[in-house]
């Protein structure tokens, strides 16, 4: 059977000196982030209740102090008597929305409506007095913020109009690549970039996310969304025998791997009836959880050389429901199971998209002959295009499925990409666009209570500084505050 050759020596001793390593490194990093296992409480509702005066500010600054790994009270400038300190920033971002906006939407509110003339329309009343103290002029105030932070993160203030981003116009991508001292973009030069971009992407899987990082890449399916419940319900039934109301047979004696396999052939579930080809995969499964490991591993084309970085990048995926439990043995079974199940669904997921089973090799067979399509998925996942372009590449995709048909059409919009890519609008939107960095910047300086002359003071780095605390307090931390905050709420009403 061709799964014995995974026992050999150097398979194993590869594995469980990986394994090792991860012993030491999980402890450590699996703890700072919010616990994943709570339901999320949608934050429409959460800051509903806010409004509501069901939770206060008291009970949010309570909620913030609870959760270290979030260092509220770290101070991140100072300006004159005023502190602003990362709680200051999290408040903001609790009670109020500073998604980007695309570069169209943003010019039609700029052409339309009195952005740059009148505060937020959400700012608290004393907010709202505080900016306007020392001035009658509202809008000068408004204009003169938002030029500052144009000055700053070095934007050029520009009279296009949102309808002259709709469609590129030979004549225009022509003066832009004449400004930019190129040539007019050839179909050759495309795919030149297409290749180099593609083997960035794949020197990324084992260091920086695992396979199904790269599926999210381009296809924008998430397959721990899959994956993880799965794996939630097998530990509950498994690795947390003593709380299990029906543990999972002999799995305190034998070690979850092995109990979970020996009862697949029973197993109900139909996560597993639903993926072609399980019962092929899983009867080629090794014994030994460790076997297994390098077994899959290699079926998923990951080089020997990648397996450590692999696993690392695997078990940082885990949920963290389990995190101090499991070490040793344990994670080894873990990860035996976690990666059998990314096979299987990884399986179906590149058989319905492009054909091919789930192996790196193949898929970058499968890219290098389909570079266009690459080119497109890769943008359109990453969320860089503008809107036209995004809304041809969802249409392509649903139409096409892949570049093996309407190749023609792949290629010209890939070509689109490119001179869109050199366009004077893209460099700005892959730095610190408008409708990004600076349109969030201005909201929350004016929500910050800070004025042009504030911000004047503040250092270009300061400024980046305070949106890389916005963009790290992402959905699953802004929801365990909310549930703190919550449980402050319930635990006073309660006592």
């Amino acid at each position: 059977m061709r799964n014995k050759a995974f026992n050999s020596p150097d398979s194993i001793a590869l594995i469980t000196h990986a394994l090792s390593q991860l012993d030491a490194l999980l402890p450590v990093q699996m703890p700072q982030q919010p616990p994943a296992d709570r339901t999320p409480l949608p934050e429409n509702l959460a800051r509903a209740g806010y409004r509501q005066d069901r939770i206060n500010d008291h009970e949010l600054n309570l909620a913030l102090a609870s959760l270290p790994y979030l260092q509220a009270g770290q101070t991140l400038c100072t300006l004159g008597q005023q502190t602003i300190n990362r709680a200051a920033i999290y408040r903001c971002a609790l009670k109020f929305d500073f998604s980007p906006l695309p570069i169209s939407q943003l010019q039609w509110l700029m052409a339309e409506q009195p952005i740059l003339s009148q505060l937020q329309t959400d700012l608290p009343p004393t907010v709202r007095q505080q900016l306007l103290a020392g001035t009658s002029d509202e809008a000068s105030l408004v204009s003169g913020l938002w030029a500052v932070l144009l000055d700053k993160l070095g934007q050029e203030q520009d009279g296009l109009h949102c309808e002259a981003l709709l469609d590129l116009a030979p004549e225009q991508a022509e003066q832009w690549l004449m400004q930019a001292g190129s040539q007019p973009v050839a179909h050759e030069d495309t795919q030149l970039q297409a290749r180099l971009q593609w083997q960035a992407l794949l020197d990324k899987v084992g260091t920086d996310f695992t396979l199904g990082g790269l599926l999210l890449a381009l296809s924008g399916i998430d397959m721990l969304t899959s994956v993880n419940p799965q794996l939630n319900r097998i530990c509950a039934y498994g690795m947390a025998t003593k709380i299990a109301a029906w543990p999972m047979p002999f799995s305190d004696q034998v070690g979850l791997y092995a109990a979970w396999r020996a009862t697949l052939p029973y197993d109900a579930n139909l996560f597993l009836h639903e993926l072609p080809g399980w019962q092929q995969v899983l009867l080629e499964m090794p014994d030994d959880p460790l076997a297994t490991l390098a077994y899959q591993l290699t079926e998923l084309g990951i080089a020997p050389s990648r397996w450590p970085g692999y696993l690392h990048c695997l078990a940082l995926e885990l949920p963290a429901i389990h995190t101090d439990q499991v070490t040793g043995p344990d994670l080894a079974d873990y990860l035996a199971i976690r990666l059998t199940l990314d096979r299987l669904w990884l399986n179906q997921a590149c058989r319905d998209l492009w054909k091919v089973e789930a192996n790196l090799n193949t898929l970058h067979a499968y890219f290098n002959k389909n570079l266009s399509e690459f080119m497109v998925r890769q943008h359109l996942y990453q969320g860089s295009l503008p809107e036209y372009l995004t809304h041809k590449a969802e249409a392509l995709i649903i139409r096409s499925g892949s570049e093996r048909s309407n190749r023609e059409d792949w290629q010209q919009l890939a070509d689109l990409i490119q001179t869109w890519q050199i366009s004077p609008i893209a460099q700005c939107q892959m730095t610190h666009s408008k409708g990004n960095s600076v349109w969030r910047l201005f909201r929350l300086c004016q929500h910050l209570g800070l004025t042009p002359s504030l911000v004047d003071r503040l250092a270009r780095e300061d400024l980046l500084a305070l949106l890389a605390v916005l963009d790290g307090f992402d959905d699953p931390a802004r929801n365990a505050v909310w549930q703190a905050a919550y449980q402050h709420h319930y635990s006073k009403v309660s006592g």
